[in-house]
């Protein structure tokens, strides 16, 4: 059941996502097997098609309850651990809570480099998110500079037309080319015609 609703919400029919996921969580809690990854994995499956259907605060709950079963589990430094703590932030980041969903950034991306795998496409896509997320909260350099790191495990990884490293990629170009017509049209008032 969890399978079948992890490929819907990867089709984007988040509703029928929902309602699997859901289903395959009561099953997991039926057998008394609730605190296990299988269960963590369905939250999370359910935290994504939430926040697809725009019900943030409810996605947000979703991927804390994958996060606490996780830490029951002693798998806090884990991938599926990681993963979920990254979809929190980006339901962090929907609810505008930027300060906690950089600070989730931060988490997946040390637990990525604590597992060996901070040349991976997982750890990619979460420092994309995080360069986008400085980047709209003014700090450019910062943002910047997760930007290239995203994009250079892309790059690494042979993933660099991948749609992520794509998408970093063209944020990039906007950011810098925006910095450059800031810094031109800058010089061009001080310049004495």
């Amino acid at each position: 059941i969890r399978g079948i609703g992890d490929a819907l919400c990867g089709l984007g029919r988040f509703s029928e996502a929902l309602a699997r996921l859901n289903d395959a969580t009561s099953v997991y809690q039926n057998l008394e097997i609730g605190d296990s990854v299988n269960c963590a994995l369905a939250k999370q499956g359910s935290g994504t098609a939430l926040r697809g259907l725009h019900r943030l605060s409810e996605s947000l709950g979703k991927f804390e309850e994958a996060i606490e079963v996780y830490s029951n589990l002693g798998l806090c430094i884990s991938v599926n651990c990681a993963r979920a703590v990254y979809g929190s932030g980006r339901s962090l980041q929907a609810l505008e809570r930027n300060k906690e969903a950089l600070q989730r950034y931060d988490d997946a991306i040390e637990t990525f480099i604590t597992l060996k795998l901070e040349t991976s496409m997982s750890c990619a896509v979460v420092t994309g998110q995080k360069g986008s997320l400085l980047i709209g909260m003014g700090n450019v350099p910062s943002g910047v500079r997760a930007l290239r790191r995203a994009i250079e495990i892309h790059e690494l990884l042979g993933l660099g037309n991948s749609s992520h490293c794509s998408g970093d990629r063209q944020e990039l170009e906007m950011v810098l080319n925006r910095t450059v017509s800031a810094e031109v049209g800058r010089t061009e008032k001080v310049v004495p015609r």
